[in-house]
């Protein structure tokens, strides 16, 4: 669709001959206006689905409001550098020549305007309504307008039934219960060869996709909204970089922690060219001898939300599939917080039945178990995550159902101010500890185990030898370990983020004991959690850096929930990680999050190549493919 006439005041210049995504750059303006479209003569003026900016970081900026007048009306802020044209949200059927223009919004005058002929956009496929005659959905699901949009096209509906309850014992946390199980919606896209997948949604959805019956499904758009209130309308996602020969695309609802209604207006497909499929396949190349990545999954708090008839193999199955196919090289698989009961089937500690889900999945198998044969299968590499200190004795009755008997009958083991804390000082605290820990190395077939300190990570209830003493246990038994395997068990250690003047001044116990554990070679790998704000800030990591210079421990980047949660995107998190790699972090990366937006979905692959700063994984300009670059 780049191919442009003038017909007005300014030509409209792409800078590159197509988008790989083909939506269309539009000129910029110094004034606030509103962008229409015109089929041709008899047709009317109607307002354009503008998105403000040319990518993820530039949409999820933008203010709700703004995102959304301008995907409704048309209407472009003034100063907007950058904005784009999703055409396939108007143009019903691409190959028509059509007029756009820009009117200003103080006086209605016409800005610019041109004729732009989509004949380029011949060769993308668009499923929608059309595809379905009514008798041709399954079920519940139905063609229905949305009534967002300026045009009047329906989507692809599906209501889904639910209920609201909150969880015993608590007005604060609540789960919507699905009381149906929705069947998927099959389509066959009739087309061969590697395609890019994007998913439009109105007004907005949550879903899952996934491509022929045994692949992995993603999960779309952003686990944790939970009403359609405050979201972006008619957004349009990329999924993947797909070989769709015999492959058919399968929707279903789920994708997020609250279930909701599904509606999506199209989806298309994008033929990639012989360089994108190069490209593709040298990235991963690439990666295979670049940086590790470590995903997160922690299959009890999908549990507590998600529908019964979710089994607990066919979702970590999913989930190591697609760690896999994201990029994944490792997955830390969360499985007890110590102090509370297990997630895993402990011969030491009780196991959780507060969730009746949870309970169930534990009855029919070992999550630890079943985690570790998924994960080998998808070729991962699988360590067991602990979190090393939450009792919960004195939260809300949701968390402190939680808490372990052990922690219950032993008070005088919790710090005195905060009982929600097991003292570390005390010498029954760190037999306790290790004991949960060499379980985990003893009992289940695993590369090794994380250790998470900075979750609920507060200072007072260490010291700097107690820290020491504890992982001197681990590392005792790791060592057992390791001679009966005849292969190496690693340990992984989380800690949270102590200022460089408190660590000169020894009072930072986690950074002083990172001398002692990296020296002696304790630990293997470690990440400092720069939580929320701190990630954004360039703390100081001189100290953490020194700490380990000269040893074996490698630096890790600990992404946190990366800039999503603050309105920023996955170009952002790529700037936040080489700050980290200029600061001395010299191993992989890692996010505490299981769910993220699917703006993200490329992201373990671009950290993994982050010492290739002009690299990206996926294009969005023809220019950034492999195959084009000198």
């Amino acid at each position: 669709m780049s191919d442009v006439q003038t017909k007005g005041k300014r030509q409209l210049e792409t800078g590159h001959s197509l988008r790989p995504d083909r939506l269309i750059p539009l000129p910029s303006c110094d004034a606030a206006c509103r962008v229409e479209y015109c089929l041709g003569e008899g047709h009317p003026w109607t307002s354009a689905t503008v998105y403000l900016g040319d990518s993820a970081d530039d949409w999820r900026g933008r203010p709700v409001s703004e995102w959304n007048d301008a995907c409704r009306q048309g209407v472009v802020p003034a100063g907007t550098a950058r904005a784009l044209w999703n055409c396939f949200f108007d143009v019903e059927h691409p190959g028509k020549v059509c007029q756009i223009r820009a009117l200003a919004v103080s006086d209605g005058g016409v800005l610019w305007e041109t004729t732009i002929d989509p004949s380029q956009t011949s060769d993308v496929t668009v499923i929608d309504h059309r595809h379905f005659g009514d008798s041709d959905l399954p079920g519940a699901w139905s063609v229905q307008d949305a009534g967002l949009a300026a045009t009047t096209a329906p989507s692809l509906f599906r209501h889904l039934q639910r209920e609201h309850r909150y969880l015993e014992g608590s007005d604060r946390y609540y789960r919507w219960v699905v009381t149906e199980k929705p069947e998927a919606l099959t389509i066959e896209p009739g087309v061969t060869g590697w395609h890019r997948v994007y998913v439009a949604m109105e007004p907005c959805s949550s879903f899952e996709l996934s491509f022929g019956p045994d692949a992995p499904a993603y999960e779309i758009p952003n686990p944790f909204i939970d009403s359609g209130d405050d979201d972006r309308f008619l957004q349009e996602f990329f999924i993947a970089e797909v070989d769709l020969t015999d492959c058919d695309i399968r929707v279903r609802p789920g994708g997020s922690r609250f279930w909701r209604d599904v509606s999506i207006r199209y989806i298309r497909l994008v033929p990639m060219s012989a360089a994108e499929v190069d490209h593709h396949q040298q990235v991963r190349e690439m990666a295979a001898v670049a940086r590790p990545f470590a995903g997160y999954l922690e299959p009890c708090t999908v549990a507590a939300y998600w529908p019964h008839f979710v089994q607990l193999r066919d979702h970590i199955r999913n989930e190591m599939q697609l760690n896999a196919l994201r990029g994944s090289t490792d997955v830390y698989v969360h499985v007890i917080r110590i102090g509370c009961k297990s997630w895993y089937h402990s011969q030491r500690v009780e196991w959780d039945d507060s969730d009746e889900h949870y309970a169930g999945w534990m009855r029919d198998a070992d999550p630890a178990t079943v985690a570790v044969e998924e994960a080998q299968a998808a070729g991962l590499k699988v360590f067991l995550d602990a979190g090393m200190n939450a009792t919960y004795v004195g939260a809300d009755a949701h968390y402190a159902a939680y808490t372990s008997q052990f922690a219950r009958q032993h008070p005088e083991l919790l710090c005195p101010d905060r009982p929600m804390l097991f003292d570390y000082r005390q010498d029954a605290v760190q037999e306790y500890v290790a004991a949960i820990v060499n379980e985990l190395m003893t009992r289940y077939d695993i590369d090794g185990v994380n250790l998470d300190f900075a979750r609920w990570g507060h200072r007072e209830a260490y010291d700097a030898p107690s820290l020491i003493q504890v992982l001197r246990r681990i590392d005792a038994c790791r060592k057992e370990q390791e001679r009966i395997r005849g292969r190496r068990l690693e340990i992984s250690i989380r800690v949270p983020y102590e200022e460089e003047q408190d660590a000169r001044e020894g009072t930072a116990p986690f950074a002083t004991a990172l001398n002692e554990w990296a020296r002696d070679g304790l630990v293997d790998r470690f990440m400092v959690e720069l939580q929320h704000e701190k990630l954004f800030q360039d703390k100081s990591l001189e100290h953490y850096r020194s700490a380990v210079a000269n040893t074996a421990t490698r630096f890790w980047g600990d992404m946190y929930w990366g800039s999503w949660y603050y309105g920023g995107g996955p170009q952002q998190d790529q700037e936040i990680a080489r700050r980290l790699v200029e600061r001395g972090v010299d191993g992989g990366f890692f996010y505490y999050m299981r769910g993220r937006p699917i703006e993200w979905e490329s992201i373990n692959w671009q950290l993994r190549l982050i010492d290739h700063p002009d690299l990206v994984v996926v294009p969005t300009l023809e220019s950034h493919t492999l195959s084009d670059t000198p």
